[in-house]
């Protein structure tokens, strides 16, 4: 992996550099940072649910382990515009799906996007095995950021081509869902904590919503490239109902732990759940089955989902005081 990330690393440096600056530019925004964000709660949201368990936030195992993480996730946004470059082709990007656009506008630069995915994903790799070894944590932990990477290059890459097969909603949920607030938690307990099983089941219903969200405006973009989402193999109206059947049921699940325990966290998540479950609703009063509407509804749903979370870490955060 190290003779790998060398060499991806000496071509990545020879191709920029002949490239020119012009180039620079395009190659930061092929990464579109602005949905590293996503990540950063979540991680978050893991460590906090951690620390909730009694686990102290040490912040030089938090710093290091969303390092690892932030290479992964930023690894996968340069490998999917890569390999996404030909389905991206039938679309336009828009604030939450259809690739960042630059490989349509500069398909020179694909070579760069691979060998910048492969250091970063090579960086993440390494750096999960040096904290593995120095904070003594089991062999799960570096496995995991193992699968992590190979989960995130093989969702558009070939021969594996998991958003192709029908199966891009079970990584994403995987991924969003569970992996990366794990990765959050495991840094800080080294184990998977009590709290963090408790609120799981929240996070895969929202992860769920999310993903069938994001596919919502590229339904006819990944028809054209043979992309089997379930948006593109079902329609945007089972989507919606699909949608707004998990984000109810995330809904009672948040309820139902605030009458069994009577915490205020749980009574405080049940109320900004609200916000999803009220667009799952609009989503299916008002049937935007038209691209534009679509995504409209989409940015409409991801951002409740980030509002959520970010609600959750500052919540969190306050009764740890």
């Amino acid at each position: 992996m190290t003779i790998v990330y060398t060499s991806a690393f000496k071509n990545l440096l020879e191709q920029t550099m002949s490239a020119g600056c012009s180039d620079i530019i395009p190659i930061i925004r092929l990464g579109r940072f602005r949905f590293l964000l996503l990540g950063l709660v979540l991680y978050l949201l893991g460590a906090l649910l951690a620390a909730c368990s009694g686990c102290p936030l040490h912040t030089g195992k938090l710093a290091i382990g969303y390092l690892i993480l932030v290479t992964g996730h930023l690894s996968m946004h340069y490998s999917n515009d890569l390999f996404d470059y030909e389905a991206d082709l039938h679309t336009n990007p828009n604030a939450v799906s259809g690739g960042s656009g630059i490989l349509r506008d500069y398909p020179h630069l694909r070579l760069a996007a691979l060998y910048i995915a492969l250091c970063l994903a090579a960086f993440s790799i390494v750096t999960g095995a040096v904290f593995t070894w120095y904070y003594s944590y089991p062999p799960a932990y570096i496995g995991l950021v193992i699968f992590s990477n190979l989960l995130g290059w093989y969702y558009a890459a070939p021969p594996v081509r998991l958003s192709y097969r029908g199966l891009g909603e079970i990584a994403t949920v995987l991924g969003v869902g569970v992996l990366m607030p794990a990765a959050g938690a495991l840094t800080i307990a080294g184990s998977v904590p009590p709290a963090f099983l408790v609120f799981l089941p929240v996070l895969v219903l929202y992860s769920t919503s999310f993903i069938l969200s994001v596919e919502l405006p590229d339904m006819e973009a990944d028809r054209a490239a043979g992309k089997r989402t379930f948006i593109a193999r079902k329609g945007r109206s089972a989507g919606l109902v699909l949608i707004a059947g998990a984000n109810l049921l995330a809904t009672i699940y948040l309820l139902f732990l605030w009458l069994i325990t009577a915490q205020a966290l749980y009574l405080v998540a049940s109320l900004v759940s609200v916000l999803l479950l009220v667009a799952g609703l609009l989503g299916i009063a008002r049937r935007p089955t038209a691209g534009v509407a679509a995504a409209g509804f989409a940015k409409m749903s991801v951002g409740c989902f980030m509002v959520f979370l970010v609600a959750m870490d500052v919540s969190i955060a306050a009764f740890l005081r």
